[in-house]
């Protein structure tokens, strides 16, 4: 699914998608000067898809009782 959410035909296109919320900002950079690239880490990535896909996750109380896990 990676590779599909950051599958852009060219950089102007991906920095749109990042405007209308479909894709995270990059969370780093790597380099100097012209050679500065955008990166993202995996986990935030998932973070961010686990963010967009659940909208409910929000509204739901987390329950750390043990009783609920048996």
């Amino acid at each position: 699914m990676a590779a599909a959410f950051f599958d852009r035909k060219d950089t102007k296109d991906l920095a749109t998608a990042v405007v209308r919320g479909e894709v995270p900002p990059p969370c780093g950079s790597i380099g100097t000067g012209k050679a500065k690239e955008p990166v993202w880490t995996r986990s935030y990535c998932l973070a961010f898809i686990g963010r967009r896909f659940d909208a409910g996750a929000a509204d739901r109380v987390v329950s750390e009782d043990l009783a609920d896990m048996v």
